[in-house]
């Protein structure tokens, strides 16, 4: 017999395939882990049979995971997505992954070892007091480490996901909560009341005109248009950051470069907001940081997104 299947723990199942002997004539196996129902492990048995017929069978690597997570993947994610998302891989690595699963090998990584993390993280997660994290902040560990782990499917670190048999929590627990808005009339008072501060237009382009707050603080004069008719202003980048550091990027996706029309109230707003902005930057002179941001701090730098003062 080549090759044989065996259940260890309750949705477990391993296939165990005879390499043979060594050169003191000790019996070799690879147990290979992975399988969920004996009809996986059947079909990944059979697989690994032809996988060794053929010369291209992977031994699972015994890199530990926090190793691979940080050394490897990530620094390969740098080159496809953007620094921002980069960071927030790594912050969840090191706070949720690693401490629980780091230390543990590519090779004897199961799914229940990996549904245990969730389960865990759904209970006591928080590293604040006690309690669990929301499933959907689950779901998103789930997201990331199953795309980690087909990494190393195609790099030949495995030859299964162990993430594909695992259990996170369903997606309409992981639902998005409803989004709780200001009525009409309650964004009409906010503005009334507002009208007099200095970061008055900000304010009006995030309700009025549906910018974001990274949007709002990277939004510049030169893609604002005052004189077409009707008024436009062009997303064309957005403040976000990135390493701790403050950085101007295009928007995510094509869809987030956009054309926005304004309304009468909005293009009053800016001219507005244009003149007192022009008397701070002459009143400074050369001591002004002229970036052609809409919106920035007295002396021209980028305002903050998640610290809006200006």
């Amino acid at each position: 017999m080549r090759g044989h299947i065996v259940k260890r723990h309750k949705q477990a199942y391993y296939v165990v395939v005879d390499l043979g002997v060594d050169e003191t004539g000790k019996r070799k196996q690879k147990w290979i882990s992975g399988y969920r129902t004996k009809a996986d492990a059947e079909r990944g048995l059979t697989e690994v049979l032809g996988e060794l017929d053929r010369g291209t069978y992977v031994s699972p690597s015994r890199t530990l995971l926090g190793t691979y997570l940080l050394e490897e993947w990530l620094p390969a994610c740098a080159a496809r997505v953007r620094p921002t998302t980069v960071e927030s891989y790594r912050d969840l690595i090191v706070r949720l992954v690693v401490p629980a699963l780091g230390a543990v090998a590519l090779a004897d990584l199961t799914p229940v070892r990996i549904t245990k993390l969730y389960g865990d993280l759904l209970t006591s997660g928080r590293s604040r007091g006690p309690g669990g994290l929301s499933p959907r902040t689950v779901r998103y560990v789930h997201g990331v480490l199953r795309k980690a782990l087909a990494d190393a499917v195609a790099w030949r670190y495995l030859s299964l996901n162990p993430c594909d048999a695992a259990i996170p929590p369903s997606a309409a627990s992981a639902k998005s909560p409803e989004m709780k808005t200001w009525t009409a009339g309650e964004l009409r008072r906010f503005l009334e009341l507002t009208k007099e501060d200095r970061e008055y237009v900000a304010w009006h382009l995030a309700g009025c005109c549906g910018l974001r707050r990274g949007e709002v603080c990277g939004l510049r004069w030169r893609d604002v248009n005052l004189d077409t008719d009707p008024p436009t202003l062009a997303v064309r980048q957005q403040l976000v950051e990135s390493f701790y550091q403050l950085t101007f990027a295009p928007p995510k996706t094509a869809r987030g470069r956009r054309v926005v029309v304004l309304d009468d109230l909005t293009a009053a707003a800016l001219r507005s907001h244009r003149r007192q902005q022009a008397a701070e930057r002459l009143a400074l002179g050369p001591a002004y940081v002229d970036l052609d941001l809409v919106v920035a701090r007295l002396d021209g730098s980028q305002v903050h997104p998640e610290a809006p003062q200006v």
